[in-house]
């Protein structure tokens, strides 16, 4: 597995999407393991992932939502539905992992997938459906690598790593600011 995107090749050269009768294609994922891909293996996590599978956000959107930072945009299999990559500014832990994803879902709501949380998590590449004549989306925003360090993280203690349910999810605690 590729531990991370390779961002000057996405900025210079956007993927071509691959077209597929149905949801597959090439895969990958921004953490490092140490053996098999499962969550306990996880050494460390170079990217946040989010899926905005909800909401019906237009891409401008969400590119305005993160123009701070550093990111790709592209669109997924389903037409409206959008994948954002944010490189970590240094890898970081599956636990302080948790606590960002923590922070974007008390940001984002119900827009983006909660399943992205899993640092595990695999990821395809830009793919299209053959059967709908859509044109792909690509685009890339230069801005600050996203570093847990300069950002106001909830205090949140993370969820159990063998837990998935959402309903165990602790809701997000008070920011600096607000204790």
């Amino acid at each position: 597995l590729r531990p991370f995107l390779d961002y000057d090749y996405h900025r210079n050269k956007p993927p071509t999407p691959t077209k597929h009768p149905g949801k597959n294609g090439p895969l990958w994922s921004p953490a490092l393991f140490n053996g098999e891909r499962n969550k306990p293996n996880v050494v460390s996590v170079c990217a946040l992932v989010l899926d905005y599978d909800h909401g019906d956000l237009p891409a401008e959107e969400v590119v305005a939502r993160w123009a701070q930072y550093e990111h790709v945009l592209h669109s997924t299999y389903t037409p409206g539905r959008w994948r954002v990559v944010l490189p970590y500014a240094t890898p970081i832990t599956p636990a302080q992992h948790d606590i960002v994803f923590a922070w974007v879902s008390a940001r984002e709501g119900a827009a983006i997938d909660g399943g992205c949380k899993d640092a595990s998590r695999m990821f395809y590449l830009p793919t299209c459906r053959t059967d709908l004549d859509v044109d792909p989306v690509f685009g890339y925003n230069e801005g600050e690598l996203l570093d847990p360090e300069r950002i106001d993280l909830p205090r949140v203690a993370p969820r159990s790593r063998t837990s998935s349910s959402p309903s165990s999810n602790p809701a997000p605690a008070p920011t600096r600011e607000q204790t």
